[in-house]
Formats: structure tokens, C-alpha cells, sequence
């Protein structure tokens, strides 16, 4: 007789840490910058929700010795440096077996860290970078509240790459996030420059107070030229200011002025490790004083790293640089940002203005309401502020644009006039400025003078400011936007003036062309619907500013096309999942959705953990069939179901295996609910020839095994939902 017999396994389950998924889809929407955000994050402020890994786990930190400053000061003074110092930089050899890693489920994380107590900053050189493409690195202080990142690889120009200055902090912690310890990974830090104490005490607060902050109302007019001023960190030691410039084609190319003395007069200095910063201003303006509080809550700038020399001369103290990583705005964090217009002739301005960053302060801008004084000093060709009524220049402010009263550039900061500036904020106070249309023809060469950089065929005298064109409302689900089955209008703001606009979508049919949508057109206001409430797919919306002899100038935005399509899963298929085990799933890609998350659902022999989630786990309840439904969804709807099948065996064993010719055998199963009758018992040989059956109605029968011959047989054991299990058996008559 078949009797059944049951054994009860514990049932055991393994959940991934919540904080893992989070952190997987950080890689599946990689940010590719050329330019990197540092952001100081205010007390009010989670931290730790800027970066995509725990804080626990810190490496050890690698003491650096304490700085000396006065024979290095001593020697700049002897030297006749022209530029403020902060800092003193010095060769290191640290790479990747310096630091420790720490292995997640999905993902791995690198860190090294660095304590120098007495430095008011830290900032660090890498050279022979290299990460993989999904990969990012962040520099960040826990003290100071300041992250730098994601940087990615689109930020490294030949291997190297240069922090921002992290400030008011002895501690620096440096992490890069990747799938796996990947062999792609290897860097040098090959210098770190810790900042000193000096009598320029370079930080937030530190100008004079009767600057005024670029925010308050008297530079409300001009936010444009704002926007195109920019902090200098020259060679991790050094502090200068400077302004994006406009050409004639305004291509967006990303020509920096400023002074040559910034550069030590070297036309060969090597300024891969220059660091230029933007947005770098209070929200909370002074005005006049110190800039109010603390560095800004929770606020952003934006940096560059490393530049080329285009030209530079001494007869009016200018240099144009090249800032590394493309056209100024190719990503939008740039999509503020704007490139000043500059003044040729050799008419004073009836009013001037300065912005700037004295003491490497937060921005500030300077007013004189008397013309400016055309000079020629010993040779030097220069614009002359005779008092300044509003503000002052300082340390720091060297290569700051001078804008006339339309607001173009006309000159950059050569140094205060020694002869009447009496202390920062002494009466009466002025400063000396290079002549932009003595710089426009240089010393008769490219290398001397700005108009093969900034001019044309027949360049104008004047060019005006540009912002740099963006597109609004930002994606609905970065880094896609969604289109639905009702009208959306995606906008090109601050069109290139001169430029011609014309547009066009990729895959066309996904669109419809009625009710004032279409495919393509040459207007600033971009109308989009989806064909039909049922369409689903991608496309790329494709703008293109042309003007006659110039670059064309492309801005493009990756679009979803209605529904999202079902996702994918992993594993897929038919999953054989045993009783007392799981399963976890994962959505491997999801394209059209939100954040790879879906709704789950289940049907027949299993549930899941979860109803929303980036991944799930099924438990078998039973024997037989279970079924897994995955939906993804984004702001037109859900897509239909995606189907994982589980088989779950009952996992039978057979007692005793070696039987006679009318033997009882008892079947051994893990759960009482494993049998699904009817049960089918098939016997067959070892050439594999079932040669008897039997058929359960119940769990009871007899077998008579007196026909067989001596030897091995299998059993197989089959219900109605398919196959259950094979075991051996041994007659002995």
C-alpha cells in the first residue's frame, strides 16, 4: 500500500538590504557631467541623502603633516607674486591600495580619507584617472558640510582632474561608487594643497564690508554679467577672477577672460589643475557688509576644471582661456550661466561696473558713476576707476570684467591704483583695468590678441551678452520626458539672437500631427502628443540653432512616448522554486517608467514580499504552478503585465528503496497540500521504457512488483500539474 507520510522543512528566506536596491539604480541613470556640481549643505539638511552610499564603513584617515606658511609667504613676497595665495600645495603618491573597500549586495564602494587639523581647506590633483563609465566619484566633509559630484569620467580631460576647494575643514573624504572592486579603477593623487592662515583670509565673509553683494538691488540690472563671472582657483594655491565672453558667431564656445598676471606672465603655464567656479554668490545679500551667515543653505555652484591658453598679452594684462568640457550649457546644471558681450571702441564709459570675487568672497559688484579714465601708463594701456562709489576691488578680484554702462565688457582687473587706494575700504578707491580694445589687437598675432578668438570676417565693435539656451518645463522623469496622449509644450528659452531655430523628433509616427502638435517645426514653443492612448516607445527631440558661417549649435532632450512597456525581469521564464525556499526578482530594465518600480501582483501557488518595489520575493504556498505580474508605470499610465511562471516540486522521496515482489512503499513529501491527484506513478527501466503505471485517486494503493526483474528501476511521480519527482528503486524477488 501507498502510504504518505509527511516531513516539514523549515522555511528560511534571505531579504536584500532596502538600501542596496536604492543604491543599484543609481547605475541605471547614469548623470554623464563635464561639469560637476559642489554643493554645501545646510544644518537643516540631511547630509548623507546627497551621496548614494552609506556613511558607515569610513576608511582611516592619512594624517598630513601641519604647514608652515611663513617661508613660503616670504618667498612669494620676495618673488613679487601678483596674485593672493590660500593655500600651499605639495606632491603625494596615493592611489588605489591606499584605500579600503566595502562590498554591498549590488554594489561596491571605495574610499580614502585625509586629516590635515590645522588647514582651513583641502583640495586634491588626481592624475592616470580612470573609472568605469557607470561609475562616480564625490569628495566630501562631514565638518564643512560640502560635497563635490558626481564626477564621472566626462570630467577628466587626459587623466586629470582637480577638486574644488573644500573648505573650513581638516578632514576630506574621497569615495567612488561602482557595480564591483572593478579592475577599470586607478587614480594618483598625485597633490594635495592644504589652506593656510594668512593676512588674505580667503573665504566666505572675508572682503571688505563696504562691498556689496552681487544680489543686492543695485545689481539687480545685471544679472546676465552675473552669471558670467566665475572664481578662480589658480593652481590649487592661487585666487583670480574672470568672466565667460561672447564671440561673434556666440557658439557658446567657452572662452574665459582674465588677466595674464593670473597666469604669472607664462604663456606656457600648465593649467590642468586650474578650478573655475560659478554661482558662487549669497542668496541672502549684504548690502554693504560682510557677507551675512554661513556659506550658503543647502545651495550649489558649479565648476570646470582645467583650461588652455588661446592668447594673452602684457601690453593690457589680458589672457583668454579655453575652459575643458565643451560648449558652456551642454548639460543643465550649466543652464543658468551666461557669456558676457564686450565693447571694442576706445569710448569711456560714461558709468562702469565690477563683478567680482575680492578676498575670493562670495560675488560682489562695484559701481562708479563718473566716466572712466583712459591711460597710458609707462606702456600699459589701461581704463582708469578713479573712486569707486560703490564697493571696492581687492585680492582676488584680478581679471574681473569692467562693463560699461550697457553692460559689455570693455576691460579686466589689472590691480588697484597703489597711489590712491588707501586699505580695502579706505577713501578715496580705485583700480586699473586692461583695455579689451587694446587686447582685441594684441601684438599682431593670434597668440597676442582676442580678435581671432572672438571675432569673425568683418567683426562689429560691440557684441552683446547671451544666456545659454535651455529647454523648460525639466523632464517629468529624468533623464527622460514623457509625452501623453493630450498636447505638451516644451519651450527653448533664451534663443540664440541671429539664429535660426528648427526642430525635429526622432521615430515620427509615435506623435500625432493634429490640434496644433507635429513632428517638427522652426518655433521657440515645441508642441508634442503621443499618436494614440496606446502608443509606447522612445524618441529625441532635436533642436538646432544655425546661423550663416557659424557652428550649428544642437540641444536635445531624450523623450518617452506615452505607455511604458512592460518590463523586463530576471530571471525570466519558467523558474523551478521548491517549497520552504524564494525568489527573488528583479526589474533589469523598464523602459518608459518611473524609477523602475513596479506593481506587483500573484496568482495561483506563491505571494510576494511586496506590492511596490524595484524588486520582489515569491514564496511557494504549494505544488503546482505560481505566477508573478510586474507593472511599471510613468505619468500617461501603466504598461501591461510582465509574467514570471514558477513550477514548485513536492519534492517526494521514496521509502524503502530496495523492494520485493509485494512491498508497501510510503512517499515522503515536505508539505501535506504536495499532492495534486489525479497522481500518475511511472515505472521504467534503466534504458529509460516505462513498462507500468498507476493512476491515484487517493492516497492509498497497492504495488506489486513481482513481474520485474532484479535491478534498478525509476520512479517517476507525476500530478496533475506536471512532473513532481524521479526517485531509484531496487527489486530484489
Amino acid at each position: 500500500m501507498l502510504k504518505l507520510h509527511i516531513k516539514k522543512r523549515i522555511f528560511t528566506t534571505s531579504l536584500l538590504p532596502f538600501l542596496t536596491i536604492i543604491f543599484l539604480f543609481l547605475f541605471l541613470s547614469i548623470n554623464l557631467n563635464a561639469q560637476v556640481l559642489t554643493r554645501v549643505v545646510g544644518k537643516e539638511d540631511s547630509f548623507d541623502k546627497y551621496l548614494p552610499f552609506p556613511l558607515e564603513n569610513e576608511p582611516v584617515m592619512i594624517s598630513q603633516s601641519k604647514i608652515d606658511p611663513s617661508r613660503t609667504l616670504e618667498q612669494d613676497r620676495l618673488d613679487g607674486r601678483q596674485i593672493p595665495r590660500f593655500a600651499i600645495d605639495y606632491e603625494v603618491s596615493y592611489g588605489v591600495k591606499n584605500g579600503t573597500w566595502t562590498d554591498y549586495e549590488d554594489f561596491s564602494v571605495w574610499k580614502i580619507g585625509f586629516d590635515a587639523p590645522y588647514a582651513k581647506s583641502l583640495s586634491f590633483m588626481f592624475e592616470g584617472f580612470q573609472i568605469p563609465k557607470e561609475a562616480e566619484m564625490y569628495i566630501y566633509s562631514e565638518e564643512s558640510r560640502m560635497i563635490q559630484g558626481p564626477i564621472t569620467m566626462e570630467a577628466v580631460t587626459k587623466g586629470i582632474f582637480t577638486s574644488d576647494i573644500i573648505e573650513r575643514t581638516g578632514k576630506v573624504k574621497i569615495a567612488i561608487v561602482c557595480k564591483d572592486k572593478s579592475k577599470e579603477i586607478a587614480l594618483k593623487i598625485s597633490k594635495i594643497a592644504q589652506g593656510i592662515q594668512t593676512n588674505f583670509d580667503r573665504a566666505w565673509t572675508d572682503a571688505g564690508d563696504c562691498n556689496y553683494d552681487v544680489n543686492c538691488a543695485i545689481g539687480s540690472a545685471w544679472t546676465l554679467q552675473r552669471d558670467a563671472v566665475g572664481m578662480i582657483a589658480v593652481g590649487m594655491i592661487g585666487l583670480c577672477s574672470g568672466s565667460l565672453i561672447n564671440n561673434q558667431c556666440q557658439d557658446l564656445t567657452p572662452n574665459f577672460l582674465t588677466a595674464f598676471h593670473c597666469l604669472g606672465n607664462n604663456p606656457g603655464i600648465n593649467m590642468s589643475n586650474w578650478v573655475v567656479r560659478f554661482n558662487y554668490q549669497s542668496a541672502s545679500p549684504t548690502c554693504p557688509g560682510n557677507t551675512a551667515g554661513q556659506e550658503p543653505l543647502t545651495a550649489t555652484w558649479v565648476t570646470r576644471n582645467g583650461a588652455t591658453l588661446r592668447a594673452s598679452s602684457t601690453l593690457s594684462d589680458f589672457a583668454l582661456l579655453l575652459l575643458n568640457g565643451g560648449l558652456v550649457g551642454n548639460n543643465p546644471i550649466e543652464s543658468g550661466l551666461a557669456l558676457a558681450g564686450w565693447d571694442r571702441s576706445t569710448t569711456p564709459a560714461s558709468s562702469s561696473f565690477c563683478i567680482h570675487h575680492p578676498a575670493a568672497d562670495a560675488k560682489k559688484i562695484s559701481f562708479d558713476n563718473d566716466a572712466a579714465i583712459l591711460r597710458n601708463d609707462g606702456g600699459f594701456n589701461e581704463w582708469m576707476v578713479d573712486d569707486w562709489e560703490f564697493g571696492n576691488t581687492e585680492p582676488g578680484s584680478s581679471g574681473s570684467p569692467l562693463f560699461n554702462q550697457m553692460g559689455r565688457i570693455v576691460g579686466q582687473d589689472h590691480r588697484p591704483d597703489s597711489s590712491q587706494n588707501v586699505g580695502i575700504c579706505g577713501d578715496p578707491k580705485g583700480t586699473r583695468f586692461g583695455r579689451f580694445d587694446v587686447s582685441w589687437t594684441g601684438a599682431g598675432t593670434s597668440a597676442t590678441r582676442l580678435s581671432d578668438w572672438l571675432g569673425g570676417g568683418s567683426p562689429p565693435t560691440t557684441v552683446n551678452g547671451i544666456r545659454t539656451p535651455s529647454l523648460s518645463p525639466a523632464p517629468t522623469m529624468p533623464p527622460y520626458d514623457n509625452i501623453c496622449s493630450i498636447n505638451k509644450t516644451i519651450t527653448l528659452n533664451n534663443p540664440i539672437p541671429g539664429r535660426t531655430i528648427s526642430w525635429s523628433v526622432s521615430n515620427p509616427s509615435l506623435f500625432a500631427t493634429t490640434s496644433g502638435a507635429s513632428t517638427s517645426g522652426s518655433t521657440a514653443n515645441i508642441v508634442l502628443r503621443a499618436a494614440s492612448s496606446s502608443t509606447s516607445g522612445s524618441s529625441v527631440l532635436t533642436i538646432n540653432l544655425t546661423a550663416s558661417g557659424c557652428t550649428t549649435i544642437t540641444l536635445t532632450r531624450n523623450l518617452w512616448v506615452g505607455l511604458p512597456t512592460y518590463p523586463s525581469l530576471s530571471p525570466t521564464g519558467y523558474v523551478q522554486l521548491n517549497m520552504g525556499y524564494s525568489q527573488d526578482v528583479y526589474i533589469s530594465s523598464a523602459p518608459g517608467a518611473i524609477n523602475n518600480t513596479a506593481s506587483w501582483t500573484t496568482s495561483g501557488n506563491v505571494t510576494a514580499a511586496y506590492t511596490t518595489f524595484t524588486w520582489n520575493q515569491f514564496t511557494p504556498t504549494a505544488p503546482g504552478m505560481g505566477y508573478g505580474y510586474a507593472k511599471t508605470t510613468n505619468i500617461c499610465g501603466q504598461s501591461a503585465n510582465a509574467v514570471i511562471n514558477f513550477y514548485i516540486p513536492s519534492n517526494f522521496t521514496i521509502r524503502p528503496t530496495v523492494v520485493g515482489a509485494n512491498s508497501k512503499i510510503t512517499f515522503e513529501s515536505d508539505f501535506e497540500s504536495s499532492l495534486q491527484y489525479p497522481i500518475t506513478v511511472l515505472v521504467s527501466n534503466i534504458s529509460g521504457n516505462i513498462i507500468a503505471n498507476y493512476v491515484l485517486q487517493s492516497p492509498s494503493t497497492e504495488m506489486n512488483f513481482s513481474q520485474f526483474r532484479n535491478g534498478l528501476y525509476f520512479v517517476k511521480v507525476v500530478d496533475k500539474n506536471g512532473t513532481i519527482n524521479t526517485n531509484k528503486i531496487y527489486i530484489q524477488n
